[in-house]
């Protein structure tokens, strides 16, 4: 298993853990995600062009669960239709 799906699973198990947004960066990066920095703000902006809509992140540190939980379901779908 790579270190990509490692960390893709160990969001998913425990998305309260203490993750940063350069996890975040790291795990787009490993699957093809757009990761953007805010022009202005603190939310870096998520996208892939297979799966429609945006997913915003804010950058403070830890970052909410919630945000985790979209990040790893947006993973996944792109995963899918990729298949």
């Amino acid at each position: 298993m790579s270190r990509a799906y490692k960390r893709l699973a160990a969001m998913k198990r425990n998305p309260r853990d203490d993750w940063t947004i350069d996890d975040v960066i790291a795990l787009c990066g490993s699957f093809g995600l757009d990761c953007k920095p805010p022009a202005s703000g603190s939310h870096y902006v998520v996208s892939h062009p297979l799966v429609e809509g945006l997913l915003t992140v804010p950058a403070r540190r830890p970052i909410k669960p919630l945000y985790i939980g979209l990040l790893v379901e947006l993973v996944e779908c792109v995963l899918e239709r990729t298949k």
